[in-house]
């Protein structure tokens, strides 16, 4: 069955959330917005797992951090802080989208290309939007995931009330969207073909990884065009996804992604420090 990955903290990544978000005046009262205890049954898909909380749909996805009066936007991944700072999203309820094409059975390498369909998502979110627009909806969610099935990668949020799929930003979100987008594609499509074949080296990786970029379902949007760079670019995310996968802890492309990692560390160092000699090359091995 579908398994959501594993989260990775925020402070592991080195992201500053003061870095990725700008202050802005989101203009909410102009319509509608909900909060979500004024929300009924209306929109509960069933839920995941017996026992579980409901799951409803957004799109039109805003995620910010009040700040002094005004809302700074804000990735997700900043519940993963600790202590944890309070973050609220903002989306519009719609009707969960079909699994018309998402049928067929999931394979380590097709399936790595599961993140490539969160960022397709974002369109076929907006046709779902279309045929069932719900009210706006309030949330201060207390951690986020992300779910891997197949050709399909999903963003979650949780409340103590319901589990909520993000499809869509809304135009203010999509910068910080397209950045969580690829970063989980990535990590999406490693470990899908890391647990097809373990023994894969890092470079084997970063070829597969942007091989899978030719492949395309049939039915479904074309996959994202990653390139191999990002992988390094997002190597912590990378690296703190896959070490927290059951059973690949210990491959061989994790500790060569970790020692590109490391050599990309000194290498910045050496440079911060004015020591010119060092050039990209000595870190590509």
């Amino acid at each position: 069955g579908p398994a959501r990955l594993p989260r990775c903290s925020l402070a592991a990544c080195g992201i500053s959330v003061m870095a990725l978000g700008d202050l802005v005046d989101l203009d909410l009262t102009h319509q509608p917005l909900l909060e979500e205890a004024a929300l009924g049954t209306t929109w509960d898909a069933e839920a995941s797992e017996e026992g579980g909380l409901p799951a409803r749909t957004l799109v039109e996805v805003v995620v910010f951090e009040p700040c002094d009066g005004r809302q700074m936007l804000c990735d997700l991944q900043a519940l993963d802080a600790m202590p944890q700072r309070p973050l609220i999203v903002v989306g519009r309820l719609t009707a969960p989208p079909t699994p018309a094409a998402s049928d067929g059975e999931g394979s380590g390498g097709g399936g790595g290309e599961g993140g490539g369909e969160c960022g397709g998502e974002s369109s076929g979110g907006g046709e779902g939007a279309a045929a069932a627009r719900g009210p706006l909806v309030r949330l201060v969610p207390s951690e986020w995931s992300v779910e891997y099935d197949h050709l399909q990668a999903s963003v979650w949020v949780s409340t103590a009330t319901a589990d909520y799929r993000l499809l869509s930003p809304s135009v203010e979100y999509e910068p910080l969207w397209t950045l969580l987008v690829r970063r989980t594609a990535l990590a999406a499509r490693a470990i899908a073909l890391l647990l097809e074949d373990g023994s894969l080296s890092f470079k084997q990786l970063l070829r597969h990884v942007v091989g899978l970029n030719k492949s395309v379902e049939e039915g479904g949007p074309p996959p994202l065009k990653l390139r191999a760079e990002e992988l390094v670019a997002h190597g912590i995310f990378v690296a703190d996804q896959i070490s927290n996968t059951e059973g690949l802890e210990g491959c061989s492309a994790l500790a060569g992604l970790r020692q590109e990692l490391e050599q990309r560390r000194k290498r910045e160092a050496r440079e911060a420090e004015g020591g010119g000699n060092g050039n990209g090359a000595h870190g590509e091995g």
